[in-house]
């Protein structure tokens, strides 16, 4: 009852809020906060950290990156403790006290008040975001940035920024002590970020919990943050960040107002605060993760990373009939780290946009494999690999392309050619519409023939060729060959037969390709 009257109040204020009373509080409150010596300090000390951390903790120069990806891994948690440390004072000092009930004696409205504290202190915290701009400046004097991907890393910096201050003013609302309102903001921002490292992931909790366990990261901002730092924009992401900000502001009105209505707040009302932070996290990160299926992004990287190419939708709308797609992915997740789970979620969405341009040709499926059942033993016979992990269990992630009699087969989607996996899936799809798979030669003193069977040390770029074409090794001192070959590959070769040399020449007339990679430096 007290919360449906709590909830008809709120939406009362929204109604009458007015932005001239904001405006006020704003500009008092940064004329108050911005100004102060305590405030400087802070800003120092997080950037003095940030830089000790990326490049002695990080060993950024080591790192041969030209990116900010260290500068975003570290500012999430330094944030954990610095924005309750300046939040604290929002309402918690003798100061803010004494004009907190200035405030309430005016006729402003418990959320004027809190956004224009909310506002006043992102922009005052915004100044560690743009002090970071030798950072940006060291990375266009070592490499060649992408500048897609710096913009778009910034853009997620200030939303997370602007969540988790507004969770920092919601600590200092549920206690004007100090102390308190530090531990409680700190608390409840550890909590949000630690929910990203899957440590929650354990077996032996009951079924119920663990099956939720493999999902916490979704209400973490570090999950959704890390799209941005790789250069896209999405809507799920920009949802959730929008959306949980929303709900601490209006959860810190909701303290406010019982402030009005008495000068001390119920037990219940800190209580049902923080509960109502974490349940809501959960519950926004939910909703946003399913916004991922409409696929509505910004892809802001110079590559166009994360947007098929009007050629690879092309392939899939040429796709024969009846062609399938079948993704292969452990059921049991609890020890995948949280990186690949997101990867697998990323490659099954991407197969799916495939399925959506075919026009009906492609069909899709996702098959979840047990360790060690029929059905995993029957996924290992068509290539799929069982993976393994350091802390000795294993996984699958895999995927069979067919059409008519033929398959192909990716044993492992590995998440390090994620920057590589519109290519890998393009490839399948070309492959499966060849009537038979292009011919492929090489030339090197190097190999011999019997290297086509037998693996050459060093060598797996051989193995890797014969997955896709069919390859030969030319004898290296042939006189020339007679067969029809697609591609000629030579490297290596200081000394060839006039003979291969006039084949070599006819090969090229013929309008067939030919890669040839020399040596300058040798004799």
């Amino acid at each position: 009852m007290r919360v449906s009257k709590a909830c008809s109040r709120i939406s009362e204020m929204v109604r009458n809020v007015t932005l001239k009373n904001i405006k006020t509080i704003l500009l008092y409150e940064l004329n108050l906060r911005g100004c102060s010596t305590s405030t400087t300090l802070l800003i120092a000390g997080c950037l003095t950290l940030l830089t000790i951390c990326i490049f002695f903790v990080g060993r950024f120069l080591d790192t041969n990156l030209a990116s900010l990806s260290l500068q975003w891994t570290f500012l999430p948690w330094l944030l954990v403790f610095f924005l309750p440390a300046f939040g604290m004072r929002a309402f918690g000092s003798k100061k803010a006290s004494s004009d907190m009930n200035l405030l309430l004696s005016y006729p402003f409205l418990p959320i004027e008040i809190i956004v224009g504290k909310w506002l006043s202190g992102l922009i005052i915290l915004s100044q560690v975001l743009f002090l970071t701009f030798p950072m940006t400046l060291t990375i266009s004097l070592l490499g060649d940035p992408d500048w897609g991907t710096v913009v778009s890393g910034y853009v997620g910096a200030v939303l997370v920024l602007a969540l988790m201050y507004s969770v920092a003013i919601l600590a200092s609302a549920i206690s004007k002590e100090e102390v308190r309102a530090f531990l409680i903001g700190l608390f409840s921002l550890f909590v949000l970020v630690f929910l990203d490292i899957g440590a929650l992931q354990i077996t032996a909790l009951p079924n119920v919990i663990e099956q939720m366990s493999r999902y916490t990261f979704l209400a973490s901002p570090v999950h959704w943050l890390d799209g941005f730092t790789v250069g896209k924009i999405s809507l799920s992401a920009t949802f959730y960040f929008f959306t949980l900000t929303a709900v601490c502001i209006f959860l810190a009105c909701f303290q406010l107002d019982g402030y009005r209505q008495t000068s001390k707040l119920l037990s219940f009302y800190p209580i049902g605060s923080i509960a109502g932070l974490f349940v809501c996290a959960g519950l926004v990160g939910v909703i946003a993760n399913s916004l991922n299926s409409f696929s509505l992004q910004l892809d802001l990287t110079d590559t166009k990373e994360y947007t098929f190419s009007p050629k690879t939708l092309e392939l899939a709308k040429q796709s024969q009939p009846g062609s399938t797609i079948e993704l292969y992915v452990s059921s049991d997740k609890s020890q995948i780290p949280p990186k690949i789970i997101k990867h697998m979620s990323r490659v099954e969405r991407a197969i799916k946009v495939l399925e959506a341009s075919s026009g009906g040709k492609i069909s899709f499926s996702l098959k979840t494999l047990r360790i060690d059942s029929r059905e995993a033993d029957e996924a290992e016979s068509i290539g799929i690999s069982r993976i393994p992990m350091s802390s000795g269990d294993e996984f699958y992630f895999g995927a069979r392309f067919s059409s008519q009699n033929r398959s192909l087969s990716i044993g492992y989607i590995d998440v390090d050619r994620a920057a590589s996996l519109e290519y890998d899936l393009a490839l399948q799809l070309t492959n499966l519409q060849r009537t038979q798979p292009p011919r492929v030669a090489i030339l090197s003193s190097v190999l011999k023939p019997s290297n086509v069977h037998s693996p050459h040390p060093g060598l797996s770029i051989i193995g890797e060729l014969k997955r896709q074409y069919d390859v030969s090794i030319l004898p290296y001192f042939a006189d020339g060959f007679d067969e029809q070959y697609d591609v000629l590959v030579v490297f290596d070769a200081p000394i060839i037969k006039r003979a291969m040399v006039e084949a070599i020449d006819n090969h090229l007339q013929s309008g067939k390709s030919a890669i040839v990679m020399l040596d300058p430096f040798q004799r």
